[in-house]
């Protein structure tokens, strides 16, 4: 990559959103080493919000927000234990704001290119290190008083799973799954244009075919079963708008092997379990960790979280109360019910939950029919902008079976995908509105 187009990742075209566009991507970048990466996005936050703020004000979706937020904070007051329930809360609507506001820095497909760059370049060295964790055996234990500054647990968290930087692996699947979506947009991307200029962009090529295949490695030592999973959906996805149909045959059949070797019939399985590495079918069917605990397993979870949203349906029992609730039961503390919607449901109640959810559906529709009837001159970006939907849809599928969205620069990842693509899709919609009008 030239000494250019490294500048140019760094650079917008408008001069009012330079400096907030880089103290966003300074965020972004030290955010999963540190939570002090929080303060250029605020900063950045503050100063795009006096930019935009007639805008934010008057947007309908900014209203409902807002609306979400005053109700989330009420409900909390009713919690078994409200002021473990509003701290949580920071986890929730103080990205309703970064959504309303930051979404006023994407205002073309170029910029979904370049943050999807940096995203790339920045979880290098997270990658590095889960390598040095689990097959060096690196470790920190860094502490400032009482707060945790850096914990690399040596050999992974769980042991013998890569966590990296993060607290548990399945944090480091969510984030490796965001980045490796973006990766397979950008080597599409770059691929169509290598074949036009050949000398500019094979070296880029050539960097995200390598940064691919060891995204995909760093992956499957997570071994986490929902990122594998949402992983090769995710291919799947790309394959099939590529209309790439042998390579989707060769995923199918080597996942029917896969899955085959795990729950097929004998002798069948058997025969199966010689060809495929127990790694991936005793980890599918949970074989590889036998006798755990009843109330470790997710039927468990599940089933207790099921229980307390019947108990109090409308109003919960307050956000990050489960796991006091759920020791009182079973001797064991779990911190949340493993699944997203199971969570905000026993915390905030079905009606608050359901209307949450409009809201995302809401989005998602912007930005799928926005993505639909992209402008001429976007229609290049189609294939970036589509592994941005792909990345946000397997964000929300791996909290369907563990809860890491919470995690802060998780947390900004997501959030900066979902209105990035929302952005442009709001944009596609009006002028495509405009032009049938005309």
């Amino acid at each position: 990559m030239s000494q250019g187009s490294w500048q140019d990742l760094f650079t917008l075209p408008e001069p009012e959103l330079q400096s907030i566009w880089l103290l966003f991507l300074v965020g972004i970048i030290i955010l999963p080493y540190t939570t002090l990466g929080a303060i250029p996005v605020a900063v950045g936050l503050f100063l795009i919000v006096r930019l935009n703020i007639s805008e934010i004000r008057t947007a309908r979706l900014n209203k409902i927000l807002a609306f979400l937020s005053l109700v989330i904070v009420l409900i909390s007051f009713l919690s078994i234990n409200y002021l473990e329930s509003l701290v949580f809360t920071v986890n929730i609507f103080p990205f309703f704001v970064f959504f309303a506001s930051y979404q006023y820095l994407f205002k073309h497909p170029d910029i979904l290119r370049k943050l999807a760059w940096v995203i790339i370049i920045a979880s290098i060295p997270i990658i590095i290190i889960g390598f040095g964790q689990l097959w060096g055996g690196w470790g920190i234990d860094l502490k400032a008083g009482s707060a945790q500054v850096v914990d690399l647990h040596k050999f992974g968290m769980p042991l013998g799973r890569m966590s990296s930087i993060f607290y548990h692996a399945n944090a480091l699947a969510n984030y490796l799954q965001l980045v490796f979506a973006l990766c397979m947009g950008l080597w599409l991307d770059t691929y169509g244009k290598s074949n036009r200029q050949e000398q500019l962009f094979k070296p880029k090529l050539y960097f995200l075919s390598c940064y691919f295949v060891i995204t995909l490695l760093a992956l499957v030592l997570t071994s986490a079963r929902t990122g594998w999973i949402v992983t090769i959906l995710s291919i799947v996805a790309m394959i099939i708008y590529q209309k790439w149909y042998l390579i989707l045959g060769i995923i199918s059949l080597l996942m029917s092997l896969i899955f085959g070797a795990a729950y097929a019939p004998d002798p069948a399985r058997t025969g199966l379990r010689k060809i495929v590495p127990s790694y991936f079918w005793a980890r599918i069917n949970d074989q590889m960790y036998p006798n755990r605990p009843t109330a470790d397993t997710r039927e468990s979870i599940f089933q207790f979280a099921g229980q307390l949203i019947l108990e109090k349906p409308w109003s919960g029992w307050g956000l990050q109360t489960f796991g006091n609730l759920y020791r009182a039961k079973t001797g064991l503390y779990i911190n949340h019910p493993h699944n997203l919607l199971l969570s905000l449901s026993y915390g905030l109640g079905i009606p608050i939950t359901v209307f949450l959810m409009l809201v995302m559906v809401y989005i998602f529709y912007v930005a799928i029919r926005g993505f639909h009837c992209l402008p001429d001159r976007w229609k290049s970006a189609r294939t970036i902008i589509f592994s941005y939907i792909i990345a946000a849809i397997g964000a929300i599928v791996m909290n369907m079976t563990d809860i890491t969205i919470f995690v802060l620069p998780l947390n900004v990842m997501f959030w900066s995908i979902l209105m990035a693509i929302y952005a442009i899709g709001k944009i596609s919609i009006q002028e495509h509105t405009n032009f049938s009008r005309n």
